[in-house]
């Protein structure tokens, strides 16, 4: 997926849920990772690795690294199947 679309797809959710439940709206955002064993994790945040003041390049594209840590709290930690297939 790049950037853009990413952003320009959170902004989508991020309005219908404004739409649907108000202003005050403050969704968590959650990574569901692995489709054949799922599980739950936190982002933790977004960067990009440099080499020798380069970023890391995919495809000749730079890399934006999402990183997870742990399992959300009051949660279960297996991600719903449904992820997929809501894509």
């Amino acid at each position: 997926m790049k950037l853009r679309d990413l952003i320009e797809r959170l902004e989508e959710l991020e309005a219908d849920l404004i739409e649907a439940l108000g202003d005050d709206c403050e969704p968590e955002v959650l990574c569901a990772i692995q489709p054949q064993y799922p599980l739950a994790v936190r982002i933790s945040g977004a960067t990009v690795l440099d080499e020798d003041d380069e970023p890391q390049l995919l495809d000749g594209q730079p890399i934006v690294w999402i990183a997870t840590s742990g399992h959300p709290h009051g949660v279960s930690p297996y991600a719903p199947g449904a992820v997929w297939e809501a894509l």
